[in-house]
């Protein structure tokens, strides 16, 4: 049994006041002697003995009254035993990994319930199959908030923890849950994409994963001392290490075309040279051409158009400058299509990264990216998983049982009697 409101049990101090009319009206009162009765033995009347009846069962029912009443205001909780219970769960990309076959095999001999931290939580003995060699993305968070239909005492979750499987808020509740994590035991470096540079020159697009950092980089082909190169029939290719062979793309001329209307003009300078710095860093060659947008001209393989008003047909443009005040981005792209945000100046040029916004224009940096994602190998901290959690270390092996609605009929209901008696026998 425990109270919410411990402080409300002052109200059975309340019980005093029934008790004390009740004694108070039971005071003998003054014997008058009457002559003319003076010899009759006392006896006590029908109606005096059903008196007496009421005022003790009309105590009765406001002493109930009262009781029950600061018992709901208290927030009266019973408690009762419950089963101690376990569950394990083992995220796929961790049970799949070789370095940890001895430990997955130790906690299928000891754990009481082992199952797949995934949709579902299929148990591992009946669905192994399906998660084997696959490497499964998930939303940690929503996983841990569908714990909570396990009911057991304690859940161990082993896991990877990677930083981009944990996405959105954290949930607000959960169950008591152990978080251990087992990420990956050494650096890694990944050959991400490849392709041939206006130069002549190999560039390639390598990544450096860590369970502390990531980060990437474009270097060519003769930075990278391990690289391996093949050419085929169909190209050249390219690995590193013992990773699957990538496709060099063959490199090819950008070119682009701004059409801007009159009060464009600054800002058509600002894209041509952005975009020539990107072709730079990127080492292929882009030529831009710009043109009045009343000016008939030949719409190129990259068009931009730069006016207040729309094109006559939207989809021949890939960048279109419309203003949006609540963009977040000063490039920002809806289905397909890029979107130029604000007007361009020096200042916004350099404080929104315009060189940088321009680079999926010129390279499919959205698959790179993707790619990227799926190599991140970084580590959300334990302390921040967990706390979330409840941080008592002990599991509690009892749960509480809410009464209040039950003290709310027992409320009514001695009030209700308690009433129609005293209103009956005006008492």
């Amino acid at each position: 049994m425990s109270f919410a409101n411990p402080l409300y049990l002052w109200g059975f101090l309340g019980l005093i006041v029934p008790l004390a009319i009740h004694l108070w009206s039971k005071r003998e009162g003054r014997i008058i002697q009457v002559g003319s009765v003076r010899n009759y033995p006392v006896s006590e009347s029908k109606k005096s003995r059903s008196i007496r009846l009421n005022e003790v069962v009309l105590l009765c029912l406001r002493l109930l009254f009262i009781t029950f009443l600061v018992l709901l205001l208290s927030g009266l909780k019973l408690t009762r035993e419950k089963a101690r219970s376990s569950v394990t769960l083992i995220d796929p990309s961790v049970y799949n990994d070789p370095e940890y076959t001895i430990f997955i095999d130790s906690l299928v001999r000891t754990s009481e319930e082992l199952r797949f931290f995934s949709k579902g939580f299929p148990l591992i003995k009946d669905a192994s199959d399906a998660f084997n060699n696959t490497r499964v993305r998930f939303d940690y968070w929503d996983l841990i908030s569908s714990t909570k239909s396990f009911g057991a005492d304690s859940i161990h979750v082993f896991s990877k923890s990677l930083m981009s499987d944990f996405k959105g808020d954290k949930p607000d509740r959960t169950n008591t849950i152990a978080w251990t994590t087992l990420p990956d035991k050494s650096d890694k470096t990944h050959l991400v994409d490849a392709y041939m540079s206006s130069s002549g020159k190999i560039r390639c697009v390598v990544a450096y994963s860590s369970d502390l950092s990531f980060r990437s980089e474009i270097l060519n082909a003769s930075e990278i001392p391990e690289l391996q190169k093949q050419n085929t029939p169909d190209g050249s290719q390219v690995k590193l290490g013992d990773g699957s062979w990538i496709w060099v793309k063959e490199h090819k001329v950008r070119n682009v075309s701004i059409f801007y209307d009159k009060g464009f003009e600054n800002d058509a300078l600002y894209l041509k040279a952005a975009l020539q710095a990107v072709g730079t860093y990127l080492d292929i060659h882009v030529q831009v051409s710009s043109f009045l947008s009343e000016i008939d001209a030949e719409l190129n393989e990259i068009n931009i158009w730069l006016s207040d008003d729309s094109p006559s047909d939207l989809r021949s443009y890939l960048l279109k400058y419309s203003y949006d005040e609540f963009a977040d981005n000063l490039i920002e792209k809806n289905k397909g299509t890029y979107w130029l945000t604000q007007r361009l100046n020096r200042e916004v040029v350099f404080d929104q990264d315009l060189v940088g916004s321009l680079i999926p224009l010129l390279y499919d940096l959205e698959s790179v990216d993707k790619r990227l994602d799926s190599l991140d190998s970084r580590v959300l901290p334990v302390a921040q998983i967990q706390s979330v959690f409840n941080d008592n270390k002990e599991v509690n092996a009892t749960e509480n049982a809410e009464v209040s609605n039950l003290l709310w009929v027992f409320v009514i209901l001695f009030l209700t009697f308690e009433r129609v008696l005293a209103f009956k026998r005006k008492q």
